[in-house]
């Protein structure tokens, strides 16, 4: 490291500052390529080649009173060979210089250099030091880059902004990706969840309406029960229940039909216009018998449906009633891309 020494008029409103409590104002570097030992005399460099203002400051870590001041040569300046550098003030003044040994070597168009002067102060902790710098730099070369889970930065030529790449539902579900965030309400979408936190559900009962006709031996789908619960009702149409590309997914169900004072009764699940699920007892059962069973009907495909059916082997014709079902997403789906 090169230190500069003060020059005598950089010594002398060095003490005039910390006599009277004063500001040194610092405000500009030059730079040159001039060759000998600086005495402190000097009032200019030898032979200065470019100034400009200081770009930054600070203290030197584990250096008692000193502090450095540092400018930034773009990729497109030089070539200079620099040898010699100074520090000026408010005034004009040099108030500092330094011999750079070895000298530093700055080709144009190829790399940015950092020319920094280090200065060791009398008493730098009650000396009031201010820098007039220009607004800070980087080269324009330099780049922010967005790490993994954010989208923006860039090269430092104008100010840069980052933003979170948040996971859509679809790549949520899929659970393929490692470089995206997710959103607390796509989680909970990607969970299954609504507005009230629980997933999809619906809660069906024909109890207090009218009574619908079962034909012996015949599969009548019932179409008299009715939404009781759960956030999913628009999903319901009266006798069928349907899903769409937000709401496709693995969904439980418990089927508990009931006809009223029938033999051997029977109820099903439907999945698209075909049976899926079911139970049959024999005719000699007798009546008042309700055989609830739940099952898992995979709805992977917009417009998937699913409905209830009744049938009996009594003598005749009965009526359904008190019959009930509940439908649970339990897993939602998205289809792969």
């Amino acid at each position: 490291m090169s230190y500069a020494i003060l020059t005598n008029t950089g010594r002398q409103k060095e003490a005039i500052a910390l006599a009277n409590g004063t500001p040194l104002v610092l405000t500009e570097i030059a730079w040159g390529d001039g060759d000998y030992a600086p005495s402190g005399a000097e009032a200019a460099l030898q032979n200065e080649v470019g100034r400009k203002p200081i770009n930054g400051t600070g203290n030197v870590e584990n250096a008692l009173n000193t502090a450095f001041f540092e400018i930034i040569l773009d990729v497109a300046e030089g070539p200079y060979v620099i040898r010699e550098a100074g520090l000026f003030d408010e005034d004009g003044d040099l108030f500092a210089i330094v011999k750079y040994d070895p000298p530093i070597n700055k080709p144009a168009d190829s790399v940015s250099a950092l020319l920094r002067i280090t200065i060791a102060f009398s008493n730098l902790e009650n000396l009031i030091l201010q820098v007039q710098s220009v607004d800070a730099y980087a080269s324009s070369d330099r780049k922010v880059i967005a790490g993994t889970g954010l989208l923006g930065g860039g090269d430092l030529t104008s100010d840069r902004t980052f933003e979170t790449d948040f996971a859509t539902l679809a790549e949520a579900l899929a659970g393929q990706l490692t470089t995206k965030s997710i959103t607390p309400a796509t989680l909970a979408a990607a969970l299954g969840k609504t507005d009230d936190g629980l997933p999809l559900h619906l809660d069906l009962s024909n109890s207090g309406q009218p009574s619908q006709n079962i034909a012996k031996d015949t599969s009548v789908r019932c179409n008299n029960m009715v939404v009781v619960g759960g956030n999913a009702g628009a999903m319901w149409n009266g006798h069928r229940f349907t899903v769409t590309p937000d709401t496709l997914g693995i969904y439980g169900v418990l089927n508990r039909l009931n006809t009223n004072n029938e033999d051997g009764e029977g109820a099903a699940t439907w999945k698209n216009g075909v049976e899926i699920m079911n139970y049959q007892l024999s005719a000699n059962t007798g009546t008042a018998n309700v055989m609830p069973f739940t099952h898992f009907v995979p709805l992977l495909n917009d417009g998937d449906y699913i409905e209830f059916y009744h049938y009996h082997k009594s003598g005749g014709s009965r009526t359904n009633n008190s019959s009930k079902a509940q439908i649970v997403l339990i897993s939602p789906f998205t289809p792969p891309a």
